[in-house]
């Protein structure tokens, strides 16, 4: 059997649009968690890496939570998509979305909600 690690973590308070950077993450993560507070007066947009990033790549898994008064609009970015659209909505305080890139490249790129 392989061995296996525990996620990267992260939180942080937000203010502005956010980008996961691939770049922060550790080598050879296969998982990462975002915990987000957005006190904002409206939603914020969280865009997320291409799957095909050498970071990321087919079973890469993203969790992101919500725990601000305001909501997250976690967008796909080079032509990737989410179950189908370019966005997805979490309006709700405490929401949670776990997102599993399948690899691909442009248009042929989706993030699964699962």
């Amino acid at each position: 059997s392989g061995s296996a690690s525990k996620p990267g973590y992260n939180a942080e308070t937000i203010t502005s649009a956010k980008t996961i950077d691939p770049a922060d993450w550790s080598a050879g993560d296969l998982e990462e968690i975002y915990i987000f507070t957005n006190n904002q007066s409206s939603a914020l947009a969280v865009n997320l890496p291409a799957t095909n990033h050498a970071s990321v790549g087919a079973g890469f898994k993203l969790n992101i939570k919500t725990i601000g008064s305001a909501g997250l609009t976690i967008t796909a970015t080079s032509n990737n998509v989410i179950d189908g659209s370019g966005t997805f909505s979490m309006s709700t305080q405490y929401e949670a979305i776990t997102l599993v890139s399948n690899g691909g490249s442009g248009s042929s790129g989706y993030w699964y909600i699962i």
